[in-house]
């Protein structure tokens, strides 16, 4: 992901993630579609951009 990018998203830790889904926050996985199909679980959707 480009340097401009990175810097409009805010990133956090992984203990960090379930409280904030619970909290209703969106979880956007950024990572490019080989890295996204290498590591992923079938409910989510890689978004190309």
């Amino acid at each position: 992901m480009g340097d401009a990018a990175r810097a409009r998203v805010s990133s956090v830790q992984p203990n960090e993630v379930d409280a904030l889904l619970a909290d209703g926050a969106l979880a956007l996985d950024i990572r490019d579609k080989e890295e996204h199909d290498a590591d992923c679980e079938k409910t989510k959707i890689n978004a190309n951009v």
